[in-house]
């Protein structure tokens, strides 16, 4: 009779270190993909090209009466309509990466003759 309990003993301790197991296994998988898109967060400015070169687009925003010019980087991953050059009213998807504003996305919303 002694043995039958051992055995029982045994069955529900393995039983319960599996329940934990996977308990433990599905909080750190869900809690990978939070960490992961916490750190690249996307951001979007609108306003009108000011200048752009092949490595970088400097926009012109204008809030009230106030002007404040935004320099992107441009990276071979950018997607760049046709027809994005000075004087363009454009949106600009971005992210941020060690203090410098990557371009990821532009989206032509105006064109607007250069002035």
């Amino acid at each position: 009779m002694r043995q039958t309990d051992s055995a029982r003993f045994d069955r529900t301790n393995n039983r319960a270190l599996r329940v934990c197991l996977g308990i433990a296994l599905t909080i750190a998988f869900l809690a990978a993909p939070i960490r992961d898109s916490a750190t690249t967060l996307k951001h979007q400015a609108s306003g009108t090209i000011a200048s752009r070169t092949p490595a970088g687009i400097v926009l012109l925003k204008h809030v009230g009466q106030h002007k404040t010019q935004w320099d992107f980087v441009l990276t071979h991953d950018t997607q760049i309509p046709a027809g994005v050059t000075k004087g363009v009213r454009v949106t600009i998807y971005y992210h941020e990466d060690n203090g410098h504003r990557i371009a990821d996305r532009i989206k032509v919303v105006a064109v607007t003759a250069a002035k």
